[in-house]
């Protein structure tokens, strides 16, 4: 019976008594919700303020070069990520009970996932950018290169945050995942296929570009 302390017969050298099992209590979910949530809208507070200020000083620039105009994609993609968190947090605090509202959960669920995938991507774009022109010693890179590069992430990043609303079983739809929306815990797969695999795949990539 559970809470129950039960001997266990070892054989001859005696007994060893089963630790009590404990259920998560309602107070200890709340509890760690707030923790979560006070850390998250400290971090995100901290993003949308240096990606604000990232903003400004790319876009007051004179003639920002590519690898900047790479780098103004992954401060917006940043700040998304980070207004999505922000809010999640901040509904949290507030008692708002926001995060069962279902258009409200997948609609910023789909962001974050936008966000997260367009900003790794970003990464190996500013990195293959920054290798073609310093380490391959390329003066300048082709326009139509350069826009290639910011259709990349936004479109891997889109078509990745779809791919939960075509799934009619239910199984991989936006939810609850502690403090904010995004992609369910259980089953594990639809955050691997759709975002950890990807994220490490560019940074594998990343490495061994630069290890040549």
């Amino acid at each position: 019976k559970k809470g129950n302390m039960e001997p266990l017969e070892l054989g001859e050298g005696g007994f060893e008594v089963t630790p009590p099992y404990v259920e998560p209590t309602p107070k200890n979910e709340d509890e760690q919700l707030l923790i979560y949530s006070v850390a998250g809208l400290i971090s995100s507070s901290l993003t949308l303020c240096g990606c604000a200020l990232l903003f400004c000083l790319i876009i007051f620039r004179n003639r920002p070069s590519s690898t900047l105009r790479l780098v103004l994609g992954l401060t917006i993609s940043d700040f998304l990520e980070g207004f999505c968190i922000f809010f999640w947090c901040l509904s949290n605090l507030l008692h708002t009970d926001l995060i069962h509202v279902e258009i409200l959960c997948d609609s910023l669920g789909a962001l974050i996932e936008i966000a997260a995938v367009t900003s790794g991507f970003y990464t190996l774009m500013i990195s293959i950018l920054l290798y073609l022109t310093i380490v391959s010693k390329k003066e300048r890179v082709n326009k139509y290169v350069e826009i290639l590069f910011h259709i990349v992430p936004w479109t891997v990043g889109i078509s990745l945050s779809i791919v939960p609303f075509a799934d009619w079983t239910g199984h991989i739809r936006y939810g609850s995942a502690g403090p904010w929306c995004w992609l369910p815990a259980q089953p594990t797969w639809p955050r691997f296929a759709l975002n950890y695999i990807w994220q490490w795949s560019i940074i594998l990539t990343i490495i061994c570009m630069y290890s040549r």
